[in-house]
């Protein structure tokens, strides 16, 4: 059964009191001592859920991971393949992205230690991980579960010596890169990715039921018939508090550009690993600030995944800087306000505008 996306001309998002006392917890020193990162992942999630209710086969998936294989790894990402190459993804649970305590800025509040939610009681890191390996030998899997679970992850293995030419970043602590003998993957980290998943109930031969065994067994016993990705966001913390009025526009944009650099990779990934798809809505974020655009495939240059850079071609450098002045060239909005409100309305017509192109021309 095929999923109705809504109708153009959908009721104006509004936004409403659960989406505000998210936005003043995140604000509150007493809540978010450190001023984290993690404390606006509810807020973001509240606006989104309630933007996109009315689309039941949308489905958020934080902290979703990227993986690439290994063939991939060892050359530059290249947009410019044969589209009917279909790339190899696997799914299973979720490991989340941690935060870097020296990233926070002093505040006159006690901190806080705020661990990651995916370890257990008790348990290491090192053990988790490998409670948690990749499954292998998929074409397409769906995180188990419920259809609405928030945690999900997409890969496939890859060499572990490229992963040991990868440097952390500090400052950009959620493109992590996981690399050790027993995982040996390298996986980017968007904070939050929307899939547009459409499935059905089909009764096949026998013959063809070990084609979408995987599929069904992901889905509740329901075959996917359609799945693309119209939308991914990176956030950030919001500025310190303790900015004065005239400097808080400098303290959102600081935040605001690092997310942009990580969209720009997360986006070369995405539009390698989906050669059919040409269109993304993304969405970066610091604390209740944000700010959204539409990308189109074209825009986004190809990456060396060793050096963490794009391509050292000039048509890629080009795109880079063409990037980087179309996102400071945004509006910036606050969540609560009309112009915000406004502003997500447009953005969900968009992502709409994206999932109907992709099912026009690939269903």
């Amino acid at each position: 059964m095929r999923d109705q996306i809504p109708k153009k001309n959908s009721p104006p998002y509004k936004s409403n009191q659960k989406a505000m006392s998210t936005k003043s917890a995140g604000w509150s020193g007493r809540l978010n001592p450190g001023n984290r990162e993690s404390a606006w992942h509810g807020h973001n999630e509240a606006v989104l859920t309630k933007l996109f209710e009315s689309c039941r086969c949308l489905h958020h998936y934080s902290q979703y991971e990227m993986m690439l294989q290994k063939d991939v790894a060892q050359t530059q990402l290249s947009h410019a393949l044969d589209n009917n190459v279909q790339m190899e993804a696997g799914c299973q649970g979720i490991e989340m992205d941690k935060e870097d305590p020296a990233e926070d800025e002093p505040d006159h509040y006690n901190s806080e230690d705020i661990q990651g939610k995916g370890l257990e009681s008790g348990q290491d890191e090192q053990e988790y991980k490998q409670n948690n390996d990749l499954e292998s030998e998929v074409n397409f899997k769906l995180p188990e579960g419920e259809l609405f679970t928030t945690q999900a992850q997409v890969g496939v293995q890859v060499d572990a010596d490229i992963g040991e030419i990868l440097e952390q970043d500090a400052d950009r602590h959620s493109l992590k890169s996981i690399n050790s003998d027993h995982t040996k993957k390298i996986d980017r980290i968007p904070d939050r990715v929307m899939l547009h998943i459409t499935d059905r109930n089909l009764q096949l031969p026998e013959d063809q039921m070990h084609q979408y065994a995987n599929a069904y067994k992901r889905h509740g016993g329901r075959l996917v018939t359609h799945c693309c990705v119209p939308f991914i966001e990176e956030d950030k913390k919001a500025p310190n508090r303790k900015l004065t009025e005239e400097m808080l526009p400098d303290g959102i944009q600081r935040y605001l550009q690092m997310a942009d650099t990580e969209l720009l990779e997360y986006l070369s990934i995405h539009f390698h690993k989906h050669r059919k798809e040409t269109h993304v809505i993304t969405r970066a974020t610091s604390g209740p600030f944000w700010k959204w655009t539409a990308v189109d495939r074209e825009e986004v240059p190809d990456y060396n995944l060793k050096t963490r850079k794009v391509v050292n071609k000039e048509e890629d450098e080009v795109k880079a800087r063409d990037w980087f002045l179309k996102c400071g060239d945004l509006p910036v909005y606050e969540t609560g306000t009309k112009l915000s409100d406004t502003a997500l309305t447009s953005m969900r017509e968009a992502v709409y505008d994206v999932i109907r192109e992709c099912r026009t021309k690939y269903t």
